[in-house]
């Protein structure tokens, strides 16, 4: 052991998640190895997305943001839709999600950290988008090609449109839902499912992902129980990315929690819950401080993650917007990559901890509203 060994699968991963408190990854060691079967497109075809970047993330962070609002605006027409009896516009989702196929092929950074800009009051439409990109952001980390990527970015714009169907007050409800109430909560996967089933111009595993993205792998979920051979991997990809940012989110009955909070439910749930392999996959592609993180450093100053760094997960850029005092500066880019030195000190910077919203006065939602993040940048 303490010479070092190889991580040869997820199981040699599990082994050192039980006994160590502390690993070190070499990872100039570490090897080239194929993507298993279920990462690569149906049609056996290799992918053909380029995942590094081709843009920097302050040239597309205002194109992402339209299509972020584009996205948003239409799905709060579909949900009004919906409530009039109308069919849904595939059309324009299949096109707004190819949109933002396009952004996250292109920097992949400006779109994630729209994500993480959330709006309490705005939860429902906010979250299918947000899904749509942490799906494709998902599967672009899978290997997938691009036509995958938007068949995966529909699933996830479209999981949840059958909680249009649920009463305001029960998804609204501030506190515990009774027996009765979620009863009739777990309704919406099937009135989804149905929703777009009549709506046609989907593929079949819109309405699968639907009906089934609160399904779990031991059977324990709903409408139907289902076990793990009895989803389709479109669902339970899906699965992850929903809850991951139902987690993250404010709610009316509880405040969001971090990223790194997330990841350990998602993790102490993996096997009976979620697919072992994909949840390991997914933490690996979101990465430990993802674009629109709110971060706090050994100097006592605290940011927001503006960019990721492809070679060097834990060193990304960091726009510094409070200083030691919790008092607005002047923003200040911080490469933690570059081993920048705290002013008046022998140290470098180093992130020490990852920020709930409801810890810090940093709000991601105004900073855009004022074009603060894109001026910074």
């Amino acid at each position: 052991l303490f010479q070092g060994f190889k991580l040869k699968n997820w199981e040699d991963v599990d082994a050192v998640i039980n006994c160590c408190q502390r690993v070190t990854i070499d990872v100039s060691q570490t090897e080239k190895i194929k993507l298993p079967r279920h990462a690569v497109a149906e049609s056996g075809r290799k992918a053909n997305i380029n995942v590094t970047r081709s843009t920097s993330t302050q040239q597309e962070v205002k194109q992402a943001t339209k299509t972020y609002g584009k996205a948003s605006d239409l799905v709060n027409n579909i949900m009004d839709d919906i409530r009039l009896g109308k069919a849904i516009d595939t059309h324009s989702a299949k096109e707004v999600v190819s949109e933002a196929v396009d952004s996250m092929v292109r920097t992949p950074d400006a779109m994630m950290m729209l994500t993480r800009i959330k709006d309490r009051d705005e939860y429902t439409a906010q979250h299918s988008m947000n899904v749509a990109v942490l799906t494709i952001a998902f599967g672009r980390a899978l290997g997938l090609e691009r036509e995958r990527l938007e068949e995966l970015g529909v699933c996830g714009l479209l999981h949840d449109m059958g909680k249009v169907l649920t009463p305001n007050e029960i998804l609204l409800k501030e506190g515990q839902l009774n027996e009765e109430e979620f009863q009739i909560m777990k309704r919406h996967p099937a009135d989804g499912r149905d929703i777009l089933s009549s709506s046609g111009g989907l593929f079949p595993g819109a309405m699968d992902v639907a009906h089934a993205h609160h399904e779990r792998l031991d059977g324990s979920g709903y409408p139907r129980g289902l076990y793990d051979h009895q989803t389709t991997q479109w669902t339970k990809i899906v699965a992850i990315t929903d809850a991951f940012d139902a987690i993250t989110s404010d709610r009316c009955y509880q405040d969001g929690r971090s990223n790194m909070d997330a990841f350990r439910i998602l993790n102490k749930s993996r096997g009976t819950h979620f697919d072992s392999n994909l949840v390991m996959r997914f933490i690996g592609a979101i990465g430990i401080y993802p674009p629109g993180s709110v971060v706090k450093f050994n100097s006592g100053e605290s940011g927001v993650v503006i960019e990721t760094n492809p070679k060097q997960a834990l060193l990304p850029k960091v726009m510094i917007i409070r200083d030691t005092e919790d008092q607005i500066i002047e923003p200040r880019l911080v490469d933690l990559a570059d081993q920048v030195k705290i002013p008046g000190g022998s140290e470098f910077y180093k992130i020490i901890n990852t920020l709930r919203p409801n810890q810090t006065n940093i709000d991601l939602h105004e900073l855009k509203k004022q074009g603060f993040l894109m001026d910074a940048l």
